[in-house]
């Protein structure tokens, strides 16, 4: 394909729009598989630097179509890889999970505030650890944030951290209701973000759960207290979370508000 062998697209060369739809057109048609992804990655990174680079980006609704469409192509090619991830290739430490979690929604709350939906952050519990991959627990808290934000319509998303003696339970809130049919037939495809977060949560022994309790959509994640923890581990040892926003997690996280970047 001729415009995978380019450069990356600047406006300078890149003017109109109906280049950017000829160009958009190939970057989409092009399969998001786990075997390619590196090159699907940086296709989609380019198309998106075109957009947002091109003079008409905060104005045309078909711009901003194009570029929403291309952070959701790059959210299912994550899902992708999430759902099939061997255990090889998570790196698991004892983490302090209330400072990191709280972390990501106080993110995510500044974020979604100009859209009239805010998240309240509670925790119960300070100081409980769990053995985890941070990227992954990072992942699967904003894959609960997004999909509470595109899902339900109420405006307050509550994020509950509880310990018990055993386990670890975040417990995402809004107003609204889970299609419970849609949510068992999006497990059964390897795209899906709820088949990705399930696989993710089962590589930890840990489970989710959605349910509808009265007027509120909940999705919960349990995963096992660490039994013991190295005191010398700090936060310092957590990736830090600007990266993997600017990394892998940038299409969750800009897919909880499709106009970031315009």
């Amino acid at each position: 394909m001729e415009f995978m062998k380019q450069k990356p697209p600047q406006s300078q060369t890149i003017n109109s729009i109906a280049q950017l739809q000829a160009a958009f057109r190939q970057t989409m048609d092009l399969p998001a598989q786990v075997s390619n992804e590196a090159d699907v990655r940086e296709q989609l990174q380019r198309m998106m630097s075109a957009l947002l680079a091109h003079r008409q980006i905060k104005t045309s609704a078909q711009l901003q179509n194009m570029l929403l469409a291309c952070r959701l192509r790059l959210r299912t090619l994550q899902n992708k890889i999430a759902a099939v991830k061997p255990d090889s290739q998570h790196a698991p430490r004892d983490i302090a999970v209330a400072p990191l979690l709280e972390d990501v929604a106080a993110a995510a709350d500044l974020l979604l505030a100009p859209f009239g939906r805010n998240i309240v952050f509670l925790s119960s519990e300070n100081q409980a650890y769990v053995r985890c991959d941070p990227r992954a627990l990072i992942w699967l808290e904003l894959e609960m944030l997004c999909n509470a934000v595109r899902h339900t319509p109420g405006e307050e998303i509550t994020v509950h951290l509880t310990a018990a003696q055993a386990s670890v339970t975040l417990q995402a809130e809004s107003g609204g209701f889970i299609d419970l049919q849609s949510l068992h037939d999006s497990l059964k495809r390897d795209d899906s973000g709820s088949a990705a977060m399930l696989r993710t949560a089962q590589l930890h022994s840990g489970s989710l759960l959605w349910s509808t309790s009265g007027t509120r959509a909940v999705c919960a994640l349990r995963l096992p207290r660490s039994k013991a923890y190295n005191p010398r581990q700090s936060r310092a040892d957590v990736p830090d979370f600007v990266d993997l926003l600017c990394d892998q997690l940038s299409p969750v996280y800009t897919a909880l508000a499709p106009c970031i970047g315009c």
